[in-house]
Order: C-alpha cells, then structure tokens, then sequence
C-alpha cells in the first residue's frame, strides 16, 4: 500500500450535502418555505409593477436552475473573467494608496 497522498475512496462523497446545507434545508421545510417558488412570485410581483429589471434578475436566477448554460456563453464567461487581479478593469472610485487587492476590508 502506497504512503502518504489521498486514498481511493476517501472524504466526502462528490456532490454530498454538507451539515449546514442539511440544517438549511431542514430549517426551510419545516418553516414550509420554497425559495424557488418565492422568488417566482417576486418576479411576477415586480413584472406586474413595471420593475422590469428585478423581475429580469429574479427570472435570471431561476433559469440557472431549470436549463443548462449554453455552451457559447460557458465560452464567453471563461474568456472575459480577469485572470489575474492585475487584468481587472480599474476601480470606479479612487482607492487609498495604501490598500491593494487581496487585502481583506475589514
């Protein structure tokens, strides 16, 4: 048997629920709450109103969840996420001198 490294087998299992994911998901069937459905009925509510751009975010955030990505957008996705902090676009503020990305805020 081979030392040291990962054993086949071993961890968590691909895809398993970590403890606070159960206890959420515990947490909201007991309060009978859906967050799928209320996020719906949010999207409704604002289309119904004229918030045209919260009921466009909010059915956004659904779609994730009931078709897959296209593979030309997974595409474009990779090809405009900044590679290094460095390739980021510059601040719409002017930051202090002393701060730098990767700093923590607080």
């Amino acid at each position: 048997m081979p030392r040291g490294g990962p054993r086949p087998g071993s961890g968590r299992p691909p895809g398993s629920r970590n403890k606070r994911t159960l206890e959420l998901i515990s947490k909201l069937d007991a309060m009978g709450c859906d967050p799928a459905l209320e996020l719906m009925r949010l999207g409704r509510k604002a289309e119904a109103e004229g918030n045209l751009d919260l009921a466009s975010r909010a059915y956004a955030v659904l779609m994730r969840y009931r078709w897959p990505m296209p593979a030309e957008l997974l595409a474009l996705r990779k090809e405009s996420s900044p590679a290094s902090p460095q390739s980021a676009p510059a601040p719409a503020v002017e930051l202090p001198s002393w701060w730098r990305p990767g700093r923590a805020s607080w």
